[in-house]
């Protein structure tokens, strides 16, 4: 159960300030627009791979 005050990371499970957005314990950023940014620069560089590289290889 957590504290009063507390949260618990979204990686490592461990308890921090509520209002902390670094986790002390393992460094993960826990805002949640970081899990977005992250997720849409994959889609980017996943649409780069399937329209410039791939293509090429295979002589599309």
């Amino acid at each position: 159960m957590e504290k009063l005050g507390t949260k618990k990371c979204k990686y490592c499970l461990s308890d921090m300030h509520e209002k902390a957005v670094v986790c002390p314990h393992c460094g993960k950023d826990q805002r949640w627009w970081n899990s977005w940014l992250m997720f849409v620069v994959y889609l980017i560089i996943a649409e780069f791979i399937l329209t410039l590289i791939i293509p090429k290889l295979f002589n599309f």
